[in-house]
């Protein structure tokens, strides 16, 4: 097991690699993501991992 944020980080750095065949990267100077995207990293975790409390059918 591992934290969301370390699965963030992950998905993030397997983006970055670069090889043939696939199809695009991200760009090795860009930002890590919840930066790029300007997230609190504890904040989008807890968003993200208590979506349905949030966002419920009443």
């Amino acid at each position: 097991m591992f934290s969301f944020e370390d699965y963030l980080e992950l998905v993030d750095c397997t983006g970055r690699i670069s090889r043939r065949g696939k199809r695009g990267a991200i760009d090795e100077r860009a930002l890590p993501i919840l930066e790029r995207l300007n997230l609190d990293p504890a904040r989008w975790c807890h968003r993200a991992t208590a979506f349905e409390d949030s966002y419920q059918d009443y």
